[in-house]
């Protein structure tokens, strides 16, 4: 079992010191996920393994269709955490996920951003009415959700 390190618990004000000297450890008790509870521990295993090797398999053979390598260790500690990639496959968000003419989306969804701010501050003008009901440093009780009926 590894120690769990605090690094907040590390500072000592410029004295050298060895993360052993501030490591807690902690028991972790795994439990089997619930769909193989049934199984006994090598069955758990064996799935386990199982599924693994499904996954290496359905990358492995779509590396092979794509024509690509893995990187591999080496080259992975080779590349600066800090960079940014040279390009990404991402587009830019739409507007609005919708099924419909996004046009139309965009424009039901300005007007409702609209009234709802046009209520949002009157509001907020009817509370500084109602804020001397209340006393001070307190939180009047919040207000209804306001569904479609």
């Amino acid at each position: 079992m590894s120690p769990w390190v605090l690094r907040e618990d590390t500072t000592t004000g410029g004295k050298t010191v060895f993360p052993s000297q501030f490591a807690t450890t902690f028991d972790v008790n795994l439990t089997p996920l619930p769909c193989l509870q049934h199984l006994t521990a090598d069955q758990r295993q064996a799935e386990y393994r199982r599924a693994v090797g499904e996954i290496q398999a359905r990358a492995e053979a779509e590396n092979k269709e794509k024509r690509r390598q893995p990187m591999g260790v080496a080259a992975i500690l080779a590349q600066d955490p800090h960079s940014t990639p040279s390009s990404t496959d991402r587009s830019p968000a739409p507007f609005v996920h919708a099924s419909d003419d996004s046009t139309e989306m965009e424009t039901r969804y300005r007007a409702f951003v609209d009234a709802f701010r046009a209520e949002a501050q009157r509001l907020r003008e009817h509370n500084r009415e109602l804020a001397d009901m209340f006393p001070l440093w307190s939180f009047p009780p919040a207000l209804p959700f306001n569904s479609p009926a």
